[in-house]
């Protein structure tokens, strides 16, 4: 049988850890300033500092939309009011469309993506050399004047099915 004084007791120590713990959250809470960040210089910009483009107003999602992450992307563009297009897939240019792109001169380079699997390292001139000379390739993308080519050494053009209109590559590099 528990007696009142006991049952008092318990009830003003358990009374007690209950505010200690709960004061503990409230300083950490009032001690911590969540919404600031101290390593960000903010800096003053006006309308015309920041070209804002029909691009800027819509958010692309590319997969699946049903999942955690499409959840969020989702949640993500309502709070921040914007629009959100969802892609299945990456529509793949068409041969025109990039055979007009390398005329214009806006395709300067390739970057591949793949795995070595047989290499040669080496030093060539002060140079940490690696000659790949077995690959598992996955990917070759055309990079336009946006990006940096991953190989400086890689260059696009096009030439006529005839070859009559020949280029000269450095008229092309050199420009």
């Amino acid at each position: 049988m528990l007696s009142k004084r006991d049952f008092f007791a318990i009830f003003l120590m358990m009374l007690t850890l209950f505010f200690i713990f709960q004061f503990s959250l409230v300083m950490k809470a009032h001690g911590n300033n969540f919404d600031v960040n101290e390593h960000v210089t903010e800096v003053e910009l006006t309308a015309s500092d920041v070209p804002v483009t029909e691009s800027d107003k819509k958010v692309w999602f590319i997969g699946d939309i049903e999942g955690p992450v499409g959840d969020a992307v989702r949640q993500w563009c309502t709070y921040t009011r914007q629009e959100l297009e969802v892609f299945s897939e990456i529509p793949a240019p068409t041969d025109k469309e990039v055979i007009e792109e390398a005329k214009a001169g806006n395709l300067i380079g390739c970057s591949f993506g793949f795995t070595d699997r047989d290499v040669e390292q080496g030093e060539e001139n002060g140079m940490t050399v690696r000659n790949v000379k077995d690959l598992n390739l996955y990917e070759v993308s055309l990079i336009n004047r946006s990006k940096v080519p991953a190989y400086d050494g890689t260059l696009v053009a096009v030439r006529s099915a005839d070859d009559s209109e020949s280029i000269n590559i450095s008229e092309v590099t050199e420009s």
